[in-house]
């Protein structure tokens, strides 16, 4: 039995302690770059924040030694952190091709993607973003990138909710249900913590879109990068039929967002302050011929 399917079937928080092992003896030790110089492009961008500057180098070097690396690897810190000293293993990260680059805004969970998007008024290469305390599997890039080439023009996530539309308005965030299938549409909501792509001509269309989230949900990265898909016809598709979402850091979800946006009912509040009536008629149109394409 491979030693990946065995640390599998071991029960979660044992298992996580087993494969993080290897990624802290891979930061002290290791000079392999974590990107790939004279690869193909693609970007992977990460933020991170508070105590988890810390840990961040454990999901960092789980993507740096996959089956694929990117061509170009960023994490963006708030400008806070300018003048800070950073740990040691972020350190040794940047001297195997890291970028650490600071948002010239607080731009909070959007620190993922948009001080990328707005670097650039036109975009080559698709850009992938993941979350600062997961563990990703060595597979988990080349599949992101093979699943782009197969469907250029989509966004693609490993782990996507179907938004419910009741009574002509959306349905409370914790009453949706996880996508079963890899069908591509409007109504399907892409969570960021497994990990995202979004093709160059959606990257163009959210620069355009700029930092009106600020406004309506600053908290929410997820909910402003669907609003934009909506409006501007990019559909959303699961890379599997079943949903995925991998091992969590120990230790880090004492800031996880979802204890204010799913649990206090956070995302249905920057729901409401971000989806227009034109939205929702968006959606109801997509729901209403994904029926008939049924019949």
């Amino acid at each position: 039995m491979r030693v990946d399917r065995l640390v599998a079937r071991l029960p979660s928080a044992i298992g996580t302690v087993l494969v993080s092992v290897p990624l802290r003896v891979r930061n002290l030790l290791s000079n392999r770059d974590i990107v790939d110089r004279a690869g193909a492009g693609t970007v992977v961008s990460i933020t991170t924040h508070g105590t988890r500057i810390q840990s961040v180098y454990l999901a960092l070097e789980s993507i740096g030694r996959g089956t694929r690396r990117p061509s170009r690897f960023v994490l963006y810190l708030d400008n806070e952190w300018t003048n800070r000293k950073l740990p040691a293993s972020i350190g040794r990260l940047q001297a195997r091709g890291l970028s650490v680059e600071y948002s010239r805004e607080p731009y909070g969970p959007h620190t993922k993607y948009y001080p990328y998007v707005s670097e650039y008024r036109s975009h080559t290469d698709p850009l992938v973003t993941a979350d600062d305390d997961i563990i990703y599997p060595k597979w988990w890039l080349e599949r992101l990138h093979r699943g782009q080439v197969r469907s250029p023009n989509a966004i693609l996530a490993y782990r996507v909710h179907k938004m419910r539309i009741l009574n002509g308005t959306i349905a409370p965030y914790n009453s949706w249900g996880p996508a079963t299938n890899k069908h591509a549409s409007l109504l399907n909501f892409a969570t960021g913590v497994s990990g995202v792509i979004y093709p160059p001509a959606f990257l163009d269309l959210l620069n355009e879109a700029g930092n009106g989230f600020l406004a309506c949900c600053p908290r929410a990265d997820d909910i402003w990068l669907h609003l934009i898909a909506i409006r501007t016809s990019t559909e959303v598709r699961q890379l599997d039929c079943k949903s995925k979402h991998f091992r969590v850091i120990p230790m880090t979800q004492t800031l996880a967002l979802a204890r204010g946006n799913t649990e206090s009912n956070g995302n249905d509040i920057q729901i409401g302050k971000t989806y227009g009536d034109r939205d929702i008629e968006t959606l109801l149109r997509s729901s209403a011929n994904r029926l008939n394409e049924r019949k």
